[in-house]
């Protein structure tokens, strides 16, 4: 019986620390199996400055850059989202990501956000004549004492400091015009696209 019992005993005792021995090695070889995975793999963190939280992804090297970029674009209240960056310095980004962008990723990297913040002021009531070949515009701007003046295509038809535009236009059709507010600080806002018929 003392036999039986002590060989009962080692049994159970084998058993077990077999088991042990094998929950041991299955751990370590996923945790290297893990740790052979990553080191093929490098993280990419999207920096928002504030805007809409984005995870980091980890993806395996020489993955295109372009594949990477998030599927929705982050937002901010009154920023305009105008793209990923991989530099970005004293407030200056450069280096745009684009989405069909291949060059491939070797290494950890962090892209920027580039969120601008707009002048949430805008003119309103615009209208048109047009008497060939002189087209002008008028409008109300905004009542908001720290509105400025108005830029007219971005800049590249001038800075209007009244409420009208007037311009040769020979180009016959439908013009469009984009006009935006600038307050005292320099921001623009996102300007308001104002389409006519010319000439017809």
């Amino acid at each position: 019986m003392k036999k039986n019992g002590i060989y009962f005993f080692y049994r159970v005792v084998m058993k077990k620390l077999l088991l042990s021995l094998v929950m041991v090695c299955l751990f370590f070889s996923c945790d290297n199996e893990g740790m052979e995975n990553d080191e093929n793999k490098v993280t990419v963190t999207f920096e928002t400055f504030g805007g809409t939280y984005i995870a980091p992804v980890k993806v395996k090297i020489g993955t295109p850059i372009g594949n990477v970029l998030p599927k929705k674009d982050p937002e901010k209240a009154e920023h305009e989202f105008e793209g990923w960056y991989k530099t970005v310095r004293s407030g200056v980004f450069s280096n745009r990501v684009i989405g069909y962008e291949l060059d491939p990723l070797e290494s950890d990297i962090t892209l920027y956000a580039k969120l601008v913040w707009y002048y949430p002021f805008e003119v309103s009531n615009i209208s048109h004549t047009y008497s060939s070949p002189i087209l002008t515009l008028t409008w109300t701007n905004p009542d908001d004492d720290n509105f400025y003046n108005t830029a007219i295509d971005g800049g590249s038809n001038g800075i209007i400091g009244g409420n009208s535009f007037t311009r040769i236009w020979g180009i016959m059709g439908e013009a469009t015009i984009r006009i935006q507010c600038i307050d005292k600080s320099g921001n623009r806002s996102k300007g308001v696209y104002y389409s006519c018929d010319v000439g017809l």
